[in-house]
């Protein structure tokens, strides 16, 4: 039975299907920056699997029940529903964007009291800038409310390379937990680009997130030579697309 997250109980066991995958480590930063009481995030899980509705798009982390999630997700009627491979699969999603998981396991110990100070309004104005023309989708002042939501408190991180007296590129990871990161964005300012500002930025956020497992989410064929060049592999799927 998929179940609403309420109680303690059920909070341990979302937190325990969360752990150990990239779509995981999505989820369970939401809920561990926002708690599972506010009215623009709701959560549930099943025998296995862990939901989360946020803003129109349902992720999922774990199998699907079959015919149980078919009928719960069309229940919820979410704009995207956004999930391992694996589970479009279980319950026949038609995507419309797919692409690798790739994952760096660390090899040091684990820092969970990084010292980053959370950046002023206009340093995260000029991150949403570059970070836009790398693709990043969103209105800055939703990007500005969430970002600086879970950096104040440390599910996310993020890594600024200033030259030249201006922001030159930058690195986003807005969900961070015990044993995961996900790396969501990396942004080079042209003229910067070629000299290894990229590799820097994210060198310096897998040294930061120490043992943890970080992960980065791509199309295909969208720079994944590069993450793998730095000691990044596959590890399945994803898959987003509109339930049926």
């Amino acid at each position: 039975m998929i179940s609403f997250v309420e109680g303690e109980a059920l909070e341990e066991r979302f937190f325990a299907l969360c752990s150990g995958t990239a779509f995981g480590c999505k989820l369970e930063a939401i809920a561990r920056g926002y708690g599972f009481q506010r009215p623009f995030a709701r959560f549930w899980v099943g025998e296995r699997a862990a939901y989360c509705l946020l803003d129109g798009v349902l992720g999922a982390a774990g199998e699907a029940e079959e015919e149980e999630a078919r009928a719960f997700i069309q229940t919820l009627a979410p704009l995207e529903l956004f999930c391992p491979e694996g589970f479009a699969g279980q319950i026949g999603l038609k995507h419309g964007r797919t692409g690798p998981v790739l994952a760096r396991q660390g090899k040091t110990a684990a820092n969970s009291s990084w010292e980053t100070p959370v950046p002023r309004w206009q340093e995260l104005k000029e991150m949403h800038r570059m970070l836009g023309l790398a693709g990043m989708e969103g209105d800055f002042e939703a990007f500005y409310l969430d970002i600086s939501h879970r950096l104040r408190h440390r599910v996310a991180y993020g890594v600024a390379r200033y030259r030249q007296g201006r922001l030159a590129g930058c690195g986003l990871v807005p969900a961070v937990t015990n044993g995961e990161a996900l790396l969501s964005a990396l942004a080079v300012e042209p003229e910067f680009q070629g000299q290894g500002l990229g590799r820097e930025i994210v060198k310096e956020i897998c040294g930061t997130m120490g043992s943890r497992t970080v992960y980065v989410l791509r199309e295909d064929g969208e720079n994944v030579g590069f993450y793998e060049g730095l000691g990044f592999q596959s590890q399945g799927r994803w898959v987003s697309g509109a339930p049926e």
